[in-house]
């Protein structure tokens, strides 16, 4: 569907990419948690397909969505409940890439990380950054609406 404000994110050598979320109205109220991949078929076409999970995490806007060796990473962004209206988060999810690579995702569940330890954020902007030493990586955060801080958030799925 038609949306704005949802995030993307390159994968498997970048001859993929991933979409989650987004917005499908003017309003914080048409907040989505959908998937989808974008991928090349074997006659050479492109497609998009959409990625069915478990465990999905809240539907959000003006998240970031990045991509390592072995997981997809959703991090914040904006949602909206009926009884409390639109609120931002400051949780992380990641869910294994192969989730992405099979034509049916059932069966593979998205993990809740630790949130971050600030105050919530949307509109930021981020990126997987290997460490130097090679013992895992970080999703570097800076930013988002009204903060100009940069952070580095460490998980072992990250």
């Amino acid at each position: 569907s038609p949306r704005w404000k949802f995030t993307a994110a390159t994968f498997d050598e970048d001859t993929r990419l991933v979409l989650f979320g987004g917005c499908e109205t003017l309003e914080a109220n048409g907040v989505l948690n959908d998937m989808w991949v974008f991928e090349f078929t074997s006659g050479g076409r492109a497609q998009w397909r959409q990625v069915t999970t478990e465990n999905i995490p809240p539907p959000r806007r003006g998240h970031v969505t990045e991509v390592n060796k072995t997981h997809v990473v959703v991090f914040g962004g904006k949602s909206f409940d009926p009884k409390r209206g639109p609120y931002v988060l400051k949780d992380l999810w990641t869910l294994p890439l192969e989730a992405l690579r099979v034509g049916d995702a059932t069966g593979f569940r998205w993990t809740r990380g630790a949130d971050l330890p600030a105050i919530p954020r949307w509109g930021s902007t981020g990126v997987v950054l290997r460490k130097p030493d090679g013992t895992g990586d970080v999703l570097g955060l800076f930013g988002g609406r009204r903060y100009k801080k940069t952070w580095g958030y460490r998980r072992e799925a990250v």
